[in-house]
């Protein structure tokens, strides 16, 4: 079985590391998170926005840490709001 897929992003090596997710035998997810990664690792800087997904999959902690690793604020939806402390370091 042959598996084809195509990523693009706005920058060529999260392109990259998307497409190599691809051809190491990876899934769309696989390349999504890869491309995904690429990003951040290529931003001067990154700010997450955090809805009642993360509430409804009960991640608030995780978020903490991701925010923390990324030392990034972390905005929320009304229906997110509450979700981190305000003294939390990057809320």
């Amino acid at each position: 079985m042959t598996v084809e897929g195509a990523v693009t992003t706005p920058h060529a090596l999260a392109t990259e590391a998307g497409a190599q997710a691809f051809a190491a035998g990876g899934t769309a997810i696989d390349a999504a998170l890869a491309a995904a990664a690429g990003l951040v690792n290529s931003a001067g800087s990154v700010a997450i926005w955090a809805g009642g997904g993360v509430v409804d999959a009960e991640a608030a902690g995780d978020l903490a840490s991701l925010a923390f690793h990324l030392q990034a604020p972390v905005f929320t939806t009304f229906s997110s709001r509450g979700l981190l402390s305000p003294t939390d370091l990057c809320n």
